[in-house]
C-alpha cells in the first residue's frame, strides 16, 4: 500500500511540474521493428468491453470507499456502464481521495501506435472535482495519471469537464461524448521521466489503463439539494471501451509445397495438406490453385497460424496438374504461390477380375501352403492383391507387382473345414478389381506328418494325398 501511495503522490508531483508542452516530446522510443517493411499500417481492435456481462476490470481506493460498479443509470450503448458513484444515494462521496478501475494487462510491443476508445460522462458537485485518466506501471506499481477538474485541461490532451452546477437544484443534462486517449502518447511521456523499466533498467511494455475519480470536494463543500434528492445523481460513468493498435501487417509467409497423391484418376476425391506462419500470428486462410493457372480456384476459411490444414479436391478431366497455395491473413495481405505439386489424373479402369488362385486343395492344420494368383489391369498400371483365406482372415494388400506378373502368398489354417479361397486386384489409384472365383480348400485332418518328402508330395499333387486318405 505505501508503494502505491507513493507512486500516486508522484504521479501527481510531477502532474503538477511538468508544462503541458512537455508532453509527449519523448516520441518513437519503441524500436517497434527494426526490420524495414513497404506494407502498409493496419488498425487492429485488440480488447472492447460494453460492461453488459459484468466488470472484467479491477477496482480499489485510496481513502473512502470503492464507489465503482455496474449500472445502468446511464451507458452509451446497451443498458450497462461503469460508474463510479454511492448507489443508495446516487451521487459521489465528498472529499474522496483517489478512486480507480483498471483495465486487465495490455502490451505496446508490436504497437506503432495505439489509443483507447471510450464513452464518459461526468457530472460534478464542486469546480474543485477531478476525474483523470491513469496508465498503470506493473514495475513500479505506480498510478500515473493524466487529470481534469472543472476549470482547467491539459492541451496536449484537450477535454472538458461536462455537468457541473453549483446549486444543483433539478435534474441536469449533463453532456456526454466518445472519445479517445492516445495510449502510446501518453506512455512515452512516462517511458521518458522513468517509468516503465524494470530493476536492471529494461524497458516494460506492458501496463494497464484506468480511470481515476480524485480528490472530491476537496475544499470541503456539500451539495445538500444533490444529497437529498435521489432522483438524480452526480459521479464519473464509463462505457464501450476499446483498445486499438496500429501496427505494420507482413504477409504470411509461403506455404509449404502441398503433400498428397501425386496421381489419380478422374472423380476421386484425394486430400492435399499444407501449412504457414503468419508473422504477427494473424489468423491465416489459404488460396488453392488446382490448375496451375496462377489464380485461386478455391479459398478455405481461416486457421490460426502454423496449423497444417487439409483440403479435398476432385478432378473431372484427366492432364497434368501443377498444384500450388497461397495464403492471405485477416487484414487482407496475401503471400507468394507455394512451390508446385505435380498430379497425373488418368481416365482409369479397374484390374481384370483375376482368374481362380492355384494351390494345395487337400491339406492339413498347421501346415503352410503356398497359393498363386494374377491378372491384368487395362491401364499398365502396377497392382496390388489381396486373398480371402475363407476362415475370417486376410493376407491385406500385397504389393505392388507390374500387370500381368503373378503373386505367391502363403497360409496356415488352424481348424478343420473346407475354405473358400479368393483374391482380387486393386491399382495404384485405389480401383478395386471384382472377386475371382473361389477355390476349395479342404483341410480334413488335424494329424500332422512332419516327412519332408511327403509333404512335397502333398502339395505338389493334392490327388495323391486325397487317394491315401491322409
Amino acid at each position: 500500500m505505501k508503494k502505491t501511495i507513493c507512486g500516486i503522490l508522484v504521479g501527481i508531483l510531477l502532474i503538477t511540474m511538468i508544462v503541458p508542452t512537455c508532453i509527449g516530446e519523448y516520441k518513437n522510443n519503441l524500436i517497434i521493428n527494426p526490420t524495414v517493411s513497404s506494407y502498409s499500417p493496419v488498425e487492429i481492435k485488440i480488447y472492447e468491453n460494453n460492461f453488459e456481462n459484468g466488470d472484467e476490470w479491477t477496482s480499489g481506493s485510496n481513502s473512502g470507499p470503492d464507489l465503482w460498479h455496474i449500472t445502468t443509470i446511464d451507458s452509451w450503448s446497451g443498458d450497462a456502464a461503469l460508474g463510479c458513484f454511492r448507489q443508495n444515494t446516487k451521487h459521489y462521496v465528498n472529499n474522496m481521495d483517489f478512486n480507480y478501475v483498471l483495465s486487465p494487462e495490455f502490451s505496446l510491443e508490436d504497437a506503432l501506435d495505439m489509443k483507447m476508445d471510450f464513452y464518459c460522462k461526468f457530472i460534478t458537485e464542486d469546480s474543485d472535482d477531478h476525474w483523470g485518466i491513469v496508465l498503470y506501471d506493473p514495475g513500479t506499481k505506480s498510478f500515473l495519471p493524466h487529470v481534469w477538474n472543472a476549470t482547467y485541461s491539459w492541451q496536449h490532451l484537450p477535454y472538458e469537464t461536462y455537468g457541473y452546477h453549483k446549486l444543483w437544484m433539478g435534474p441536469m443534462q449533463p453532456m456526454s461524448v466518445y472519445d479517445s486517449f492516445n495510449i502510446k502518447d501518453a506512455y512515452d511521456n512516462w517511458f521518458s521521466l522513468g517509468y516503465f523499466r524494470d530493476s536492471g533498467g529494461k524497458q516494460i511494455y506492458n501496463f494497464k489503463i484506468g480511470f481515476v475519480f480524485y480528490e472530491s470536494d476537496e475544499i470541503g463543500y456539500v451539495n445538500e439539494e444533490a444529497e437529498a434528492h435521489g432522483d438524480y445523481w452526480s459521479g464519473l460513468f464509463i462505457d464501450d471501451v476499446s483498445i486499438k493498435i496500429l501496427r505494420i501487417n507482413n504477409p504470411p509467409a509461403d506455404p509449404e509445397k502441398p503433400t498428397g497423391s501425386e496421381s489419380g484418376i478422374i472423380g476421386t476425391s484425394y486430400e492435399y495438406s499444407t501449412e504457414t506462419i503468419d508473422p504477427e500470428d494473424d489468423m491465416v486462410k489459404y488460396g488453392w490453385d488446382w490448375n496451375g493457372d496462377g489464380t485461386v480456384d478455391e479459398w478455405t476459411g481461416y486457421f490460426t497460424s502454423g496449423t497444417t490444414i487439409d483440403t479435398s479436391h476432385t478432378w473431372t478431366s484427366k492432364g497434368t496438374y501443377y498444384v500450388k497455395v497461397k495464403a492471405e491473413d485477416s487484414f487482407g495481405e496475401q503471400s507468394d504461390f507455394s512451390l508446385p505439386l505435380t498430379v497425373v489424373i488418368s481416365d482409369n479402369s479397374p484390374p481384370n477380375k483375376p482368374g481362380i488362385p492355384t494351390g494345395t486343395g487337400l491339406g492339413k492344420p498347421g501346415i503352410s501352403y503356398s497359393y498363386y494368383a494374377y491378372t491384368t489391369d487395362p491401364d499398365g498400371d502396377k497392382i496390388y492383391y489381396m486373398f480371402d483365406w475363407g476362415d475370417g482372415t486376410n493376407s491385406n494388400w500385397i504389393g505392388k507387382y507390374d500387370s500381368g506378373q503373378t503373386v505367391i502368398a502363403s497360409h496356415v489354417w488352424s481348424i478343420q473345414g473346407t475354405f473358400s479361397v479368393k483374391v482380387k486386384a486393386k491399382d495404384i489409384h485405389e480401383v478395386e478389381s471384382v472377386w475371382s472365383d473361389p477355390l476349395a480348400v479342404s483341410m480334413p485332418r488335424s494329424k500332422t506328418i512332419n516327412h519332408p518328402l511327403l509333404n512335397m508330395l502333398f502339395e505338389k499333387f493334392p490327388l495323391f494325398q486325397r487317394l491315401l486318405k491322409l
